[in-house]
Formats: C-alpha cells, sequence, structure tokens
C-alpha cells in the first residue's frame, strides 16, 4: 500500500530517477502509473516535482494526464498519471523506418501536444522516441496511433508559469545540458538559453529517423555527437537512405526542421504541422524520378513557390535551407486549426484543391527542370579523380599538398570536384581527400563545414591532426565573430589538433572580446587541467563590463573580490558607474586593498 490510497500491483519500469508501478486506486479503482523517487539526490527530488507542476497545467489527449502528486511517510516524493498500455516509439524504430503516412501522423501528435505545452510556457527539453508511447500498441493496421508524451521532468517553464507554479529559478539555464546528444538542439549543445524551437529540431530527428530508419547525425562518441549536432551539415533523407524515394516536400520539412540556426526553423509547432500537412499531401503524387548521379533532392525556385510564375523559372536551388516556405503565405496567415481524417489527409484539404492543382503543376515544372540541369552539370564537370587523386580507398597524406594549388587557384571549383569525388565509394572515407575538402571550404568562408570536414578526416586518421594548415586555419576562426564557428573550433584545438592548441585557448579565456567565446574557454580551460595559466582577473573584469543585467554584475564582482589587487581599477571603474552594485564593489575594494 501507498500513503492508504494506491494497491501496489506490480513493477514496470525503472530508471535513474526511480521506479514506476502499476497500482490501483482503491477509491476509484482505476490503474494508475506512480513513479517513486529513488535518489537521495535533491536535484533529482527537485526535478520529478517539476515534472508534476508542469504536468498540472495540461488538459491534452497527447499528453499523459496527472493524477495526483505527493510523498511517502518517509518523504519521498512521487508522481501519479494516467498508466498507458502500449509500446514506446523507440520500440517501434527497432523495426526500421516506418511508412511515411504513418509517421508523418505520429509526429503530427507529437506537434500538438507540444504546441499546447509551449502555449501554456512549458519547453519540454528531453523529446526523444523513449519519451513518446503509442497507446494502442502500435498497430500499423490501425486507423491512427494514439501519440501520449510522456516524461517532462526536464521541463523549462517560461517566466510567467515559472511564477505561478513558485519556480522563478528555473529560468536560468546557463552552461548546463539536457535531454539526449542524439535529438539535442546545436544551442542546447552550445549552453545557450534554449526556447520551444529546441524541442523542435528533436522532432525533426525523431521524423527523419522515422522515415529513413537512422537519425541525421550519430556517432557513439557522445562528445563528438554534440559537435556534430553544432557543427556537421544535415545530410538529405535521401543521402542516408538511397534506397527508399523521398518527395521534396518531406525532404524541406526535415531540412527546415532540422536548420542549425533558430531564426531558421519553424518559428512553432502549429507552423511546422501546417508544413507536415503539406508534405501529408505530396504522398499522394507519384515520386520524382530523379537523375542517378543527383545527391540531393532538388528544391523549388523562388518563382514556382506560393505564387504564380510570371517569367519562366531559370535555376532551381540546392541549398537546402534556402529554399521559400512550402506553402504560400495566405495560406500560412489564414489556415484554421487542422485535423487529419480517418483517410490521414488534413480536413481543411477539402476545400483548398485548386491551390493543390496548381502545386502539381509546378511540380511538372520543376522536376524538369531538376532533370536537364543534373543532366547538363555531370557532362561539364570532370572527375577530381584524374587531377588529384588515383583510384584507392587507401589514405594518401599526399593529397592535401597536390589540392594546395587548385584550391589557391580556383576554390569553388575544387570545392565541386572534391565533393564529387568523395560521393564514389572508393573514396568516400578517404581522409586525406576530406582534409583537402576542409581547406577549400574554409577558403570559401564555409566555417562550420570545413570544421566538419576536419572532425571526419581526424577521426579517420589521428595522424592528420598534426596538419599545420588545418591548426592555422582553425585558429583563425576563433578570432572570427562567428560565435558559433569560433566555440565549434575552441573544442576541435583541445581535442582534434596535436598538440592541443592550449596557448590559443587560455588565451581566450583570459582575454577574449566576445563573452559567449571567453566563457567557453574558460570551461575548456578548467576542463583540460588549464585553469592555473588563466588570467582570472582580466577575465572576470571583462565580464564586468559585459553583462547587463544588476545580478551578473553582483556575481562578477563577488569573483574578483577572490582574485589581487589588480582588480581594483575595474572594481572602482564598476563602482563609479553602474549604481546597483556601488556597495559590493566598494566592500571588494575595501578587502583586496587590506590584503598584505
Amino acid at each position: 500500500m501507498i500513503v492508504g490510497q494506491y494497491r501496489v500491483e506490480s513493477q514496470i519500469g525503472s530508471g535513474t530517477m526511480g521506479v514506476v508501478y502499476e497500482v490501483e486506486h482503491l477509491e476509484s479503482g482505476t490503474r494508475v502509473a506512480l513513479k517513486v523517487l529513488a535518489s537521495d539526490d535533491p536535484d533529482v527530488a527537485s526535478r520529478l516535482v517539476r515534472e508534476g507542476k508542469a504536468m498540472s497545467l495540461f488538459h491534452h489527449r497527447n499528453i499523459v494526464e496527472l493524477v495526483d502528486v505527493g510523498s511517502l511517510d518517509d518523504g519521498t516524493v512521487f508522481v501519479a498519471t494516467e498508466l498507458v498500455r502500449g509500446i514506446s516509439l523507440r520500440d517501434l524504430l527497432a523495426d526500421g523506418y516506418v511508412d511515411p503516412r504513418r509517421g508523418l501522423s505520429i509526429v503530427r501528435q507529437v506537434l500538438d501536444a507540444l504546441g499546447h505545452a509551449h502555449g501554456l510556457g512549458v519547453i519540454h527539453r528531453d523529446v526523444k522516441p523513449e519519451n513518446i508511447m503509442l497507446a494502442d500498441g502500435g498497430n500499423p493496421d490501425a486507423d491512427l496511433d494514439l501519440v501520449k508524451m510522456l516524461d517532462f521532468g526536464l521541463a523549462k517553464l517560461a517566466l510567467d508559469t515559472a511564477t505561478l507554479l513558485g519556480e522563478g529559478n528555473l529560468t536560468r539555464a546557463g552552461f548546463e545540458l539536457f535531454g539526449s546528444p542524439l535529438y539535442m538542439a546545436p544551442e542546447v549543445a552550445l549552453g545557450r538559453v534554449v526556447d520551444a524551437r529546441a524541442d523542435l529540431y528533436a522532432v525533426g530527428v525523431i521524423l527523419f529517423e522515422l522515415l529513413a530508419g537512422k537519425p541525421p547525425l550519430d556517432d557513439p562518441d557522445i562528445e563528438a555527437l554534440m559537435r556534430m549536432q553544432v557543427a556537421s551539415p544535415i545530410p538529405t533523407l535521401r543521402a542516408r537512405a538511397p534506397e527508399r524515394s523521398f518527395t521534396p516536400e518531406l525532404e524541406q520539412l526535415v531540412s527546415d526542421a532540422l536548420a542549425k540556426q533558430p531564426d531558421l526553423r519553424f518559428r512553432s509547432a502549429g507552423e511546422m504541422t501546417l508544413a507536415l500537412d503539406a508534405a501529408m499531401c505530396s504522398l499522394d503524387e507519384p515520386p520524382a524520378v530523379l537523375h542517378a548521379g543527383t545527391a540531393e533532392t532538388p528544391k523549388l525556385s523562388a518563382t514556382i513557390v506560393g505564387q504564380v510564375p510570371t517569367q519562366p523559372p531559370r535555376a532551381v536551388t540546392s541549398k537546402v535551407n534556402e529554399s521559400p516556405p512550402i506553402m504560400p503565405p495566405w495560406l500560412l496567415q489564414r489556415s484554421p486549426s487542422i485535423e487529419i481524417g480517418r483517410d490521414g489527409r488534413p480536413r481543411w484539404l477539402r476545400h483548398q484543391r485548386r491551390w493543390l492543382v496548381a502545386l502539381a503543376g509546378c511540380f511538372v515544372v520543376m522536376i524538369s527542370l531538376a532533370a536537364a540541369f543534373s543532366d547538363g552539370d555531370e557532362l561539364r564537370a570532370p572527375r577530381i579523380s584524374s587531377a588529384l587523386t588515383t583510384p584507392s580507398t587507401a589514405p594518401r597524406p599526399e593529397l592535401a599538398g597536390r589540392a594546395t594549388d587548385i584550391i589557391a587557384a580556383d576554390p569553388a571549383r575544387a570545392l565541386e570536384l572534391l565533393e564529387r569525388d568523395l560521393a564514389t565509394p572508393a573514396l568516400r572515407n578517404d581522409p586525406a581527400t576530406l582534409l583537402a575538402l576542409g581547406h577549400a571550404r574554409f577558403t570559401l568562408g564555409r566555417r562550420l563545414e570545413a570544421l566538419a570536414a576536419y572532425e571526419h578526416a581526424v577521426k579517420l586518421e589521428p595522424g592528420l591532426a598534426a596538419d599545420t594548415r588545418m591548426r592555422s586555419n582553425v585558429i583563425k576562426l576563433v578570432d572570427t565573430h562567428d560565435v558559433l564557428a569560433a566555440i565549434v573550433a575552441l573544442e576541435h584545438l583541445a581535442t582534434r589538433v596535436a598538440p592541443p592548441a592550449h596557448e590559443v585557448i587560455v588565451a581566450q579565456a583570459s582575454n577574449g572580446r566576445i563573452a559567449e567565446i571567453r566563457h567557453r574557454a574558460f570551461a575548456i580551460a578548467e576542463r583540460e587541467g588549464l585553469a592555473d595559466r588563466v588570467d582570472r582577473v582580466e577575465s572576470w573584469s571583462l565580464d564586468l563590463l559585459q553583462v547587463t543585467t544588476c545580478d551578473d554584475r553582483r556575481v562578477a564582482v563577488r569573483r574578483l573580490r577572490t582574485t589581487d589587487r589588480r582588480a581594483v581599477p575595474a572594481l572602482r571603474r564598476a563602482r563609479g558607474q553602474l549604481k546597483c552594485v556601488e556597495r559590493d564593489a566598494g566592500e571588494a575594494i575595501g578587502y583586496l586593498e587590506s590584503i598584505p
């Protein structure tokens, strides 16, 4: 018996947080799932309480319903929820990819659940297949899988929601990392403050996995996987599952959901749902037959998406994130709340057939243009193997040197040829070719893609970590104003060059002019045992100058108080210019000046 009202029937699961039991509520006779904390860690206890508080806000068919939150006689916290019988989405994915219609239907319900949570100021932060249940057991013959979202224990509450529940401190994220690296948005891996778009990134990974049978990025090394989430380009569905065919709408949907920059992703779960519905419609069209040599699904030209073309379209873009929205602006603004009918199609499409017919005509034009463009390009571009490589799968470190002249003379052409060569099975994982690819991308300013190529090359051939040109290029990235590239470059300099560039990391931790880069360098220095070499006075003086809130300024003052007299000038400036730390700075100055 538990608290006199629940009778334990069986244990149905366990994890790092606690144990889950199937119990019967004596008064009503209903069965519920009861999670009991199995840790003395106060942070784990607060997570379980947070889960209960977040769930108390929800009333949605796709979110597991909260029944009770309480504590046992010894003070141990428990949360009781609706009992869901079925399988997890992870169990379903164990069999590989699913039918696209079924996958889109599942993801649509996940988006409905997240849209409800986001509307109430709750960000899940741990969206993954293990936290998604198919309540009917995952029967593929069912009219519709019933999705149930679980585990809001890592939920982040918006300021108004947190205040309502008495947990205002939950809005401070700092450099904490939440969630599974496999589904982690780049901004989460970088330790930045996140919003609802981080949940949508995780949904994009899940959708990719449902359609292709594997996630877009994967690595058994957690740190490497997190760096990939930040820096590695997202492959197309077709590149990850070449044996399957995908419509351009499906490719565009996952591409937009998995954009590295949050501003390039869908702004809300509702907006992603609209694009998902358009992708569902595209499954009615016969799949496009693309040229055998085409590596990516072509995207619609700006002249044929969302409007009637006034002149013949000139080209088909191949950059994933530069395509316009799939749906026309008037539809994005005016679409009603959308429901899925029993045939798996959005009900509102019965009233939008005219638009679909026009869009289908555009598809025909696009496919014709793509085929023509692909054929012509194949004829014009000779293979790089004749100029830079020899047909061999063995590593050829001399390749980077042989490619240097071509990269210097025409980096765009060199990049085109290198990428074409790496598309062949014989050279796909050639370390020296990947190293040359990194050099070419760097020359063209494609910083994150260059780092991804370097990462791959060194992983395949550790000896390439000593390449001086790679080291020089990566060091240059740290000094740019591209914060994302600089932070990834710092990790590369700490773990992927030989010897590690400790002097660069220490310099950035001490006096880097951009706060985010300096903070990450400081964290890396502490992790790598370099903290004693960091000039803390200079670093924290810059913090005091750059932070914008009184709380953060007080933290900087307290830190400077733990240093030496060199901090006094910065503290004096703060006392004279910043009223909110005038007293704290004065006390810190007095303390430091009293030290012999």
